[in-house]
């Protein structure tokens, strides 16, 4: 039987706020268009880092993804180097794209109206009938816990089939976290074996 995981996803993006619907909603298309224009067709890393939501303090933000104490042995330190090269690692993506994601999944909050489209299908979610496990961050503000486990109810699967987890972490830390990948992961995989 296939079945599906989600983690982090912002899934009904209307359930609750989120650090992107803040500054979403004040950003008119004319400011997006821009933004893709003064990168030549794409949005420029660098500019949506901008917009991404971080502390201030760059290490104890790279603590809390990776869920670690201050460094104080040699693969701590190892784990801030790998991940601040990481970090600084900004990817250009392509103009339409940003659009789409932008106006689709914020603004018009498509995926949850079934009203979103991929590779050339309507995607309905009430057609989604397999099993499927929600792994939402207490303190997730790109995708709080509300919007991630609102699948639950757009989903046609059985309430039985779907399994849900909240781990006490940031949206980072459920895919990098050291407590989320020792306590959260090794349950999705047995889920999926199951």
């Amino acid at each position: 039987m296939r079945r599906l995981v989600l983690v982090g996803a912002p899934i009904d993006t209307a359930a609750a706020p989120s650090a992107f619907s803040g500054m979403i909603n004040p950003v008119t298309a004319a400011v997006i268009d821009e933004l893709i224009r003064r990168g030549g067709g794409l949005a420029l890393g660098r500019d949506l880092a901008e917009l991404w939501p971080r502390p201030p303090d760059k290490v104890a933000r790279i603590l809390e993804a990776l869920e670690l104490e201050p460094p104080t042995t040699e693969a701590a330190g190892r784990a801030l180097e790998n991940f601040s090269r990481w970090d600084a690692h900004l990817l250009d993506l392509p103009g339409s794209y940003h659009r789409e994601v932008f106006h689709w999944l914020y603004r018009e909050n498509r995926l949850a109206t079934g009203r979103f489209w991929a590779l050339g299908r309507r995607i309905d979610p009430r057609r989604m009938e397999h099993p499927l496990f929600l792994l939402a961050g207490e303190r997730d503000d790109i995708a709080p816990p509300a919007q991630v486990f609102a699948a639950a109810g757009l989903v046609g699967a059985r309430e039985s089939d779907i399994e849900t987890a909240l781990a006490p972490c940031g949206h980072l830390a459920l895919f990098m976290g050291r407590r989320t990948a020792e306590t959260q992961w090794p349950r999705i995989a047995k889920w999926l074996s199951a």
